[in-house]
Order: C-alpha cells, then structure tokens, then sequence
C-alpha cells in the first residue's frame, strides 16, 4: 500500500514539475504575414523549433519558403530568438508570449549584410512589429 501511495505522489510531482510553456512537440504560430513558427520552449528556458518566412526584401526573394532553425531564450514571458539566412542577413524577434499560448507580440530586427554600413545607414537594417497567432 505504501509503494502505491509513493508511485501516486511521484506521478503527481511529476505533473506538477512540467514547466508552464513546455510542449514536448513544440507549438505552430502564423503571424499576419503568413510566416510560420514552430516553437518549443525547454525545460532550461531556452527555444528552439524552426521559422519559415512568408516575406522577404527584394534583394532576399530566394528566403521566402525557407525552413530555417531557431535559437532563442524566454524569461518569464519575455522572448526572443533569432533565424540566421546564411545569404541574406539575420532576424531577432522580441517580445511577449500570452500565458495561454495563444499570442506573441513581437518586435523584429533585421540586419543585412553589408560592407558599406557608414554609406548605407539604416538601409542595412529593418525593424517591424508582428503578432503571432497559435494555429
């Protein structure tokens, strides 16, 4: 009887021990863009899961429908992480996740490379805001 009680109170701690966030799948997203992400927040706060875009600048078509990973942290529900476009430049989103999962507001930071960033200014760089929503 004992090691039934013990079995039932180290499923429940188990249960209980689940981070708030965490989905071993991960959780599929669509922002007003069209872009999807997949994400899955770890046990050690860090993301991870992939992003592919629906948008691109017209020098960087060839990233449109490209799945690329994701690395990233959360804080509470503060976020962020980024998506590395080996040709094209990278994207760091911040923002906050909903505690039900069902939004994130982000803001987003685009640099592109360059070897001219003086002549070119912000040309080089790009800042938007999106909402992601659960699908």
């Amino acid at each position: 009887m004992k090691l039934k009680n013990i079995c039932y109170v180290a499923v429940l701690f188990s249960l209980l021990a689940q981070p708030v966030f965490a989905e071993s799948n991960g959780v599929t997203y669509k922002n007003t863009k069209g872009s999807i992400l997949q994400l899955t927040i770890n046990p050690d706060n860090t993301l991870t899961g992939s992003f592919t875009t629906a948008v691109a600048s017209k020098e960087c078509q060839q990233a449109i429908g490209m799945k690329r990973p994701i690395a990233g942290y959360i804080a509470k529900n503060a976020l962020t992480f980024s998506v590395s476009y080996p040709e094209c430049g990278v994207v760091t989103f911040i923002g906050n996740i909903e505690d039900n999962q069902k939004l994130i507001d982000t803001t987003a930071l685009v640099a592109h490379p360059t070897n001219h960033f003086a002549k070119e200014g912000p040309g080089a760089r790009m800042i938007s805001h999106d909402v992601f929503t659960r699908v």
